[in-house]
């Protein structure tokens, strides 16, 4: 026990065994060295590409936050209808049938509106406002949180705020089946247009 008590290692197998451990310390003579070597300071040209930096990196992350809405028709009329359609880039072709045809009744073509599919890209109203600058808004199954707009409307309720018409109404493809279900919802639908586009 006592030749245990007084083991010797040498600082080669200390090294070894506490490798993760350890901490060396820099001598004296080399803090005086790095005390002693000059601090670099920044040339105008380093500090003018720096500002440079700055500017692009700005310039980008405002360009990503006014990325430009991507949607089908002209907006002639500022109608802006959205929808949320996970199986095309804008609307399936049943729905864009049935749009084309409700569009119609209410004397209004594909180039007199917009419409935005958000399941492809997360917009809220403040940039559709901006890019559209929408007179009437209808919303075909999207939640008016989803959106961030500050209110609830009921569904198939033509609501005026700001300067926009709002008319909720369920999705499209609720609409697209030959059942009482859809008949009921294009009932309601066309109810609430005629309101809003005031067709006779």
């Amino acid at each position: 026990m006592a030749d245990f008590e007084n083991l010797q290692l040498n600082a080669t197998l200390i090294e070894q065994l506490y490798k993760n451990s350890l901490v060396l310390c820099t001598p004296s003579n080399e803090v005086a060295a790095i005390a002693a070597t000059p601090v670099k300071t920044s040339t105008s040209q380093e500090n003018q590409t720096n500002q440079n930096l700055t500017v692009n990196a700005t310039a980008t992350t405002t360009a990503t936050t006014n990325i430009a809405i991507k949607f089908l028709g002209s907006n002639k009329k500022q109608v802006l209808i959205i929808v949320a359609d996970s199986t095309a880039i804008h609307v399936n072709d049943a729905a864009l049938e049935l749009l084309i045809k409700v569009l119609g009744a209410c004397k209004l073509t594909l180039e007199d509106v917009a419409i935005v599919n958000i399941h492809q890209q997360a917009v809220q109203l403040t940039q559709l406002q901006a890019q559209f600058q929408p007179q009437k808004m209808l919303i075909f199954g999207v939640p008016a949180v989803q959106l961030a707009i500050p209110f609830t409307i009921p569904r198939y309720r033509v609501q005026g705020h700001g300067n926009i018409q709002y008319l909720f109404a369920n999705h499209l493809d609720s609409m697209l089946t030959a059942d009482a279900t859809a008949t009921m919802e294009k009932k309601n639908l066309w109810t609430s247009l005629k309101q809003l586009f005031a067709v006779a």
